[in-house]
């Protein structure tokens, strides 16, 4: 089988791969986080979306890991899931702390919604980790703390 992976990695070959890797899981039982990875990728560059989230959720592999998070945040993106994005991209910014590059790109799908709460919240989260010369951070929480109401938060940023 390894020859076999070798050679569809190297020709591109997705079908193969997703065939290959849907065997060793689900007859060969190796249930690797390395094999899942494989398999869901396989799934997305054959735009099998649908089928990579489901592999995702009914192995319930986005509680296992913030790779998973991140993928199938991606996945909802390549749909326009904008809704279904929320969820793992909230666990992700609780699991992974305070990044703001990820409360900043949780907040893009807030901005396409209107969804000014939302945003205030995410960046809310992430605020005393944030220096003050960060002008960009600061001028879109300031926005964001103004537009629904707060006000101490507003003037702080």
């Amino acid at each position: 089988l390894n020859f076999i992976e070798q050679a569809a990695t190297t020709l591109h070959d997705d079908d193969i791969l997703e065939a290959l890797f849907k065997l060793k899981i689900d007859q060969l039982k190796e249930t690797s986080k390395t094999n899942y990875l494989h398999y869901i990728q396989a799934l997305e560059n054959l735009g099998k979306i649908e089928a990579a989230i489901e592999v995702i959720e009914k192995n319930h592999l986005d509680q296992q890991d913030s790779v998973f998070l991140e993928k199938l945040t991606s996945l909802h993106a390549l749909l326009g899931n904008v809704e279904k994005q929320k969820q793992p991209q909230q666990q992700l910014l609780a699991e992974k702390g305070h990044s703001k590059e990820l409360a900043l790109a949780i907040t893009q799908n807030y901005v396409a919604q209107n969804d000014n709460q939302s945003i205030y919240q995410t960046l809310s989260r992430v605020q005393n980790h944030i220096s003050n010369s960060d002008l960009n951070f600061w001028h879109k929480f300031g926005h964001a703390s103004w537009v629904t109401g707060h006000e101490s938060d507003a003037n702080k940023a």
